[in-house]
């Protein structure tokens, strides 16, 4: 039986993705949903991009964490 070992994380650990790629850890990004829109954390929407719309939000952004789904299909690589 051939068994791997990964690291893996989700986006709300803050990882620098240089530092992931270089450790070899995979990161599974977090929901961030704001003015009605779902975007996948450090993929779909940068911090940068989040932090500049911040001020204009009419309501405060939420987040969830990834589906177990999500997990799985790093877990099978």
């Amino acid at each position: 039986m051939n068994q791997a070992v990964a690291i893996v994380t989700d986006s709300t650990s803050d990882l620098p993705s240089q530092e992931a790629e270089r450790l070899g850890i995979q990161v599974v990004p977090a929901l961030l949903m704001m003015e009605g829109r779902t975007y996948l954390d450090g993929r779909e929407l940068t911090r940068e991009e989040f932090y500049r719309r911040l001020p204009g939000l009419s309501s405060p952004p939420t987040t969830a964490a990834p589906s177990p789904a999500s997990f799985e299909a790093v877990y099978r690589k």
